[in-house]
């Protein structure tokens, strides 16, 4: 058993640190603009968050910030979204 829990906990830390590029950009075309380039945005969310570990700190920030929110809500969010192109 302890092997197993020894697997596992050295990739928790590295779990919190996904950004979900995907959801705050499909969000943005959602809720804001639906012309927005959901796969540009998620392109160099995703680069950008692997290269930058400040960078995706913001961006995990603006996904908390998204999550469980409706659209008008979600408009405050956006406006410190590093994500958004």
């Amino acid at each position: 058993m302890s092997i197993f829990a020894g697997l596992f906990a050295g990739g928790c830390d590295d779990v919190d640190e996904l950004v979900n590029c995907q959801e705050i950009c499909q969000n943005y075309a959602d809720c804001v603009d639906s012309e927005y380039d959901v796969e540009g945005c998620r392109n160099e969310c995703e680069t950008k968050s692997d290269n930058d570990k400040d960078y995706a700190s913001d961006a995990n920030v603006c996904e908390a910030c998204l999550d469980g929110k409706a659209c008008a809500e979600q408009i405050e969010c956006f406006d410190d979204c590093p994500v958004i192109l």
